[in-house]
C-alpha cells in the first residue's frame, strides 16, 4: 500500500517509483483477473520481489543462467500454469522477460508445490533450513540493535529464495543482482549485518555467499523490518469536536478508511480536551478553531475531509512514521532476557575453551577416524551414548565432508542432545586420509576441526561457533595453527577469534 511509507520508499529508492508502480499495476489485474495473490499474501509479496528483480535484471542484460533443461522442464508442467498469465500481463505492458527468467520466476512462484520442497539441498549438506534462517535473523537483529520478528512472511520468503540460491551455488550456476549497487549504497549497515550473519552460519558447511545472493536476503530482511515497523509505529489519533460525537464520527470513519496507519481514534469535546491530551496522543485534529491552543500543533481540518485536508493529514502521517524508519540509523533495542542468557552462555564459552583438545590419532580412514573421535569425548566423559554419536557424525559425512580446499583440514560439527556444553577440538592425523568433499572432489586431510553444539543450543554459542568456522575458510594463518601450532597456539587464536569484534 502506497500509504505504508516506509516499505513503499524502501522499495522505490532500490527499482525506482516508476517500476514499483508498473509492478504493483500488474499484479493487480492478476488478481482481478484470477483471483489469485492476494494482498499482504506471502505469495503476492514474493511475486512483488521477483517480477521487479526479473524486469531489472532482463533490462539490464544481466539476466539469469539455468540449464536448458530444466528451463524446458519448469515452462512445460501445468503447476507454473501462473507464470502464462504473468508473462501474458508483461506482453501487453511491452515487458518482455527470456524463457531463462519466467523459469526462475516460476521456481520462486511455486510455494510448498515448489521442487525444493523437501529442502533437498540443506538435507544433502546437513543442516535445517529453518534453523539456519531463525540464526540468520537473530544474528542480523544483534548486529543492528533492532529487534526482527521471524514472521510466517520473513521466514517464507527467505526459505523461497535460499532454497534455490544452495541449488544454484551447488550447481555452479551464475546469479547476477542488478540492484546490488542500490543495496550497498543505500541499506549499507544492513547489507553488512546481513553478510556477517550469511558468513558465520553458512562456513560451517563450507558455503560462500556471494554479495550478489546476499544482496537479496538483505531485501527480505529489509523489507520485514521496514513492515514489522510500520505495525509498531501505527498512530493514536485524538479527533477534537464541540460536542463530542456528532460531527466526529463522520470524520473518524473517513480517516480511517483512507489512512491505514491509524490503529487508535478516540474522539472528546473541547470541555474534556486539557485532559485526554494528557494522553499522549501522536496526532491532534479538530473540527473547530481553537482560540487557546493547549498544545501547538493541534490541526483545524473538516469533518467531511476534503483533499486539501487529506493532504495536510497524509504529510503529518508521513513525518510521524518516518521518524526512526532509516535502516541505516537503528535505534537500540531490549531483547528481553538476553541479559539472563548472557551468564550461562559466558560459562559455556570459558568452559568449552577450557575443555579444547588436542589429540593425535592414527587411522586410515574416515570410518576409523571418526571412531577415535568419538572413543576421545568418551573418555573425556563429554558423551555418554557412543553409538548415538558415532552414528551422527557418519550420517553428516555420508552427506558430504566440510573440507577446506588445498588446506588440508576438514571441520566435522553436529548438533545433538548427547552433550550438555558444547566442545571444539583438533584431531591430527599421522598419515592423510581421503575424504570426499561437497560435489565430487576428494582431499586429502590430516587435521580434522571438531565442533559439537547441543541440540537446543543458544543463539550465542552457535555465533561463536559460526565465528570460529568463518576464520577456518577466510584465513590461511588460521589454519596453519590448527595442523602446526601447539594447544597453547591454538586455544589463544580461538580465545581472539571468539573475542574479535568483527564489522
Amino acid at each position: 500500500d502506497n500509504n505504508d511509507y516506509s516499505l513503499h520508499a524502501f522499495f522505490s529508492v532500490t527499482f525506482g517509483k516508476e517500476l514499483v508502480a508498473d509492478v504493483k499495476a500488474m499484479l493487480k489485474r492478476l488478481f482481478d483477473e484470477n483471483n489469485m495473490l492476494k494482498a499482504n499474501d506471502v505469495d503476492y509479496f514474493s511475486t512483488f520481489i521477483h517480477m521487479l528483480l526479473a524486469i531489472e535484471r532482463t533490462g539490464r542484460g544481466m539476466t539469469i543462467d539455468l540449464p536448458d533443461y530444466i528451463v524446458k522442464d519448469i515452462l512445460a508442467l501445468n503447476e507454473f500454469s501462473i507464470i502464462k498469465d504473468i508473462e501474458r500481463i508483461l506482453n501487453e505492458n511491452e515487458i518482455k522477460l527470456p524463457d531463462n527468467e519466467l523459469a526462475y520466476l516460476a521456481i520462486h512462484l511455486t510455494g510448498d508445490n515448489s521442487i525444493y520442497k523437501d529442502d533437498k539441498v540443506p538435507r544433502e549438506l546437513g543442516f535445517d533450513l529453518d534453523d539456519s534462517i531463525r540464526e540468520i535473523i537473530h544474528m542480523t537483529s544483534k548486529k543492528l540493535s533492532v529487534g526482527i520478528e521471524c514472521d510466517n512472511q520473513l521466514m517464507a520468503g527467505l526459505k523461497q529464495h535460499i532454497n534455490p540460491a544452495l541449488y544454484r551455488l551447488t550447481m555452479g550456476l551464475e546469479v547476477r543482482n542488478p540492484v546490488i549497487h542500490e543495496i550497498k549504497e543505500y541499506y549499507r549497515d544492513l547489507f553488512d549485518a546481513v553478510d556477517y550473519a550469511c558468513r558465520h552460519v553458512f562456513s560451517k558447511y563450507n558455503l560462500i555467499i556471494p554479495a550478489n545472493e546476499v544482496g537479496y536476503v538483505t531485501m527480505h530482511i529489509g523489507a520485514a523490518i521496514e513492515r514489522q515497523r510500520g505495525i509498531e509505529s501505527r498512530l493514536r489519533v485524538l479527533i477534537i469536536c464541540p460536542n463530542g460525537i456528532s460531527t466526529a464520527k463522520i470524520l473518524l470513519g473517513k480517516l480511517k478508511s483512507r489512512f491505514p496507519e491509524i490503529a487508535v481514534t478516540d474522539v472528546c469535546s473541547l470541555r474534556e480536551m486539557d485532559e485526554r491530551l494528557n494522553d499522549d496522543y501522536d496526532i491532534v485534529l479538530s473540527t473547530v478553531e481553537i482560540k487557546k491552543k493547549p498544545v501547538s500543533d493541534i490541526i483545524v481540518i473538516s469533518p467531511f475531509l476534503p483533499n486539501r485536508d487529506i493532504d495536510r493529514v497524509s504529510a503529518l502521517i508521513k513525518s510521524k512514521t518516518r521518524e526512526g524508519s532509516d535502516l541505516n540509523n537503528t535505534a537500540p533495542v531490549n531483547f528481553g532476557d538476553e541479559r539472563l542468557e548472557t551468564e550461562a552462555d559466558f560459562s559455556s564459552a570459558d568452559n568449552m575453551l577450557k575443555n579444547f583438545k588436542l589429540k593425535s590419532i592414527s587411522s586410515d580412514s574416515i570410518e576409523s577416524t571418526i571412531k577415535e573421535i568419538v572413543h576421545e569425548l568418551f573418555e573425556s566423559n563429554l558423551i555418554v551414548e557412543r553409538g548415538t554419536v558415532e552414528n551422527q557424525i557418519k550420517i553428516r559425512e555420508e552427506k558430504g565432508s566440510v573440507v577446506i580446499p588445498d588446506s588440508h583440514v576438514a571441520l566435522v560439527h553436529i548438533r545433538t542432545e548427547e552433550i550438555d556444553v558444547p566442545f571444539v577440538g583438533v584431531f591430527r592425523l599421522e598419515h592423510f586420509i581421503e575424504m570426499k568433499s561437497a560435489g565430487f572432489s576428494v582431499e586429502n586431510v590430516d587435521t580434522i576441526l571438531v565442533m559439537l553444539a547441543r541440540k537446543n543450543e543458544s543463539d550465542y554459542i552457535l555465533e561463536l561457533l559460526g565465528r570460529v568456522s568463518a576464520a577456518l575458510v577466510e584465513e590461511k594463518s588460521f589454519i596453519n595453527i590448527l595442523r602446526f601450532g601447539d594447544i597453547k597456539d591454538i586455544r589463544n587464536e580461538l580465545i581472539e577469534i571468539i573475542n574479535r569484534e568483527e564489522s
